[in-house]
């Protein structure tokens, strides 16, 4: 008879005594396993129970920040532009606010949370995109843009067409839609809030798809945090990520004094109102508008003078180069003028000269047929 030790290599007990000691070593062992992982899953919970206060507090303003948002789709428009793959657009305002619970936990995760919305595109139901998979790659292989549409949670549907050279060319029809969520869920292993923000990056109007992961101490909940998530739900500039916890900070706070939410921390009758906070961040995007005004105002009259000063040279320019071409002109006219008095004088010079040489050569003339005559004339009387 044989059994096998802890190294998985088998042992000859002596006697039934040995085998006994084994079995109950085992049983210790397991028991103490299943006594720590109780434990820990008890620690787990009473950290993640004393995290629900806060949870309960910022789900309480998002609540009525997603009811606001519903009644004044009209009066706040929260415009923003995702770009799909750098070729295509979904561009609109995130409208359908709600708050959801996370998954489906029981009483262990009551607290978790999510506050979403949508942004659809007002000029198309869907796009289309188009893929390719290579003959040789596996069928159940995700093409590069199909991995991209999945990480991004971006809905689609594929129609696949088979090439001359084997390899499958693939039309992806996405749906015109981005879905946002902020999910606050609370971390039994930290003891901290963990905020994960889906397809909210960027600012402004220029977006971001991805996951943006951040973390609070449950002693920062307060209206000043809720304000920062405000500000980031409506895209406007926001201290939330310099509220967040640093990864060095998470470490210590792992043995801190475990959190006890105090009764006058979260009074709800010490809660500021979501509307004050949306009214703050509506005059500060006024003044933020009036202080573009005023620089897009300096631009346009820097823009006018640096016109006008163009404008101004280039008469300047035209003016200098006329009356250069006008000098020019006259001292073209004086040179001409010249030219044709010295042809003039030439040709007059020419002429007497033709003048001179056929009044000589009559002269000539007239000399020769004289001596000619008068040789004539004595050889005759000879």
């Amino acid at each position: 008879m044989s059994c096998q030790a802890e190294n998985g290599q088998e042992i000859a007990p002596q006697s039934i005594v040995e085998i006994r000691n084994i079995a109950e070593k085992r049983r210790a062992k397991l028991k103490k396993a299943e006594a720590d992982a109780i434990r820990e899953r008890n620690k787990h919970r009473q950290t993640y129970e004393r995290l629900v206060p806060p949870l309960n507090y910022i789900r309480c303003y998002m609540n009525e920040l997603a009811e606001l948002l519903n009644e004044l789709k009209t009066e706040v428009r929260i415009p923003v532009q995702y770009d799909i793959d750098r070729l295509e657009t979904i561009e609109g305002d995130l409208t359908q606010f709600q708050v959801t619970q996370i998954g489906d936990f029981g009483e262990d995760r009551a607290g978790d949370f999510g506050l979403g919305c949508q942004c659809s595109s007002e000029r198309n139901d869907y796009l289309r995109l188009f893929d390719f998979r290579h003959s040789d790659q596996n069928s159940n292989t995700k093409t590069k843009l199909e991995q991209f549409l999945c990480d991004h949670h971006l809905g689609f549907r594929t129609f696949e067409k088979t090439c001359r050279d084997g390899s499958l060319k693939i039309e992806f029809q996405i749906e015109a839609t981005v879905n946002v969520e902020f999910r606050f869920l609370g971390n039994p292993k930290t003891g901290l809030i963990d905020l994960i923000i889906q397809n909210n990056g960027g600012l402004g109007q220029n977006g971001e798809l991805g996951n943006i992961k951040l973390a609070f101490s449950p002693y920062k909940v307060n209206v000043d945090l809720i304000e920062a998530i405000v500000r980031c739900v409506m895209r406007k500039p926001s201290q939330l990520h310099s509220m967040a916890m640093s990864p060095s900070l998470t470490e210590k706070i792992k043995t801190a004094v475990p959190y006890q939410a105090k009764s006058s921390e979260l009074n709800k009758e010490e809660m500021t109102n979501i509307a004050e906070i949306l009214d703050r961040i509506q005059k500060d995007t006024e003044a933020l508008k009036q202080e573009q005004g005023v620089i897009k105002k300096a631009i346009k009259t820097s823009q006018k003078q640096t016109q006008q000063a163009i404008r101004t040279s280039e008469k300047e320019l035209k003016k200098a180069v006329e009356t250069s071409q006008q000098e020019n002109n006259k001292q073209f006219e004086v040179l001409n003028a010249t030219i044709v008095s010295q042809h003039a004088k030439t040709r007059k010079d020419i002429d007497e000269f033709d003048t001179w040489l056929a009044e000589n050569q009559q002269k000539q003339n007239a000399t020769m047929f004289s001596w000619l005559a008068a040789a004539l004339f004595q050889r005759k009387n000879r």
